[in-house]
């Protein structure tokens, strides 16, 4: 992250900040994962992700947070990638979906959050619709744990 902040070169531009945001985000996760290392397992169509309560020095109550924020965490990665990928894509060949698929990138769909955006001054300041949408996503978990737990 020192390296991003410090050696990026100019012609990076605004790539420098999603590659900052990522690595942040990806550092979460690792602690996220070092202090949780939930045990997964599947099996046909079913995934679990659980904790050994005899090896782990939190309550029960945490255990199942740290849990949801683990799995949370998994599948914001995912996303994180997806939208690294296109960025990168759409700036090493902006004519590909053109080309391809008759599209513009303008006319594409596609989902990307900007926590910090730039003003026209080029001041950042926290963008409300981003970290809304990070509250519904938290709200949809807190509802899937509770729903879990009255029918389970």
């Amino acid at each position: 992250m020192f390296l991003i902040l410090t050696k990026s070169p100019k012609k990076l531009g605004t790539y420098k900040w999603l590659m900052l945001y990522t690595s942040m985000f990806e550092f979460f996760y690792a602690c996220i994962s070092f202090f949780v290392g939930p045990s997964i397992d599947t099996r046909d169509s079913i995934m679990i992700a659980f904790e050994d309560m005899h090896e782990v020095w939190v309550s029960h109550k945490t255990a199942e947070i740290f849990i949801l924020v683990y799995c949370s965490c998994f599948g914001s990665s995912l996303s994180f990638f997806a939208v690294h990928f296109m960025y990168r894509y759409g700036s090493v060949n902006p004519g590909y979906l053109k080309e391809k698929f008759g599209l513009k990138i303008e006319e594409c769909a596609y989902i990307g959050l900007v926590f910090w955006p730039p003003d026209k001054n080029g001041d950042v300041h926290p963008d409300p619709e981003a970290f809304i949408g990070c509250a519904i996503m938290w709200l949809i978990l807190v509802n899937l744990k509770i729903c879990m737990h009255k029918f389970f």
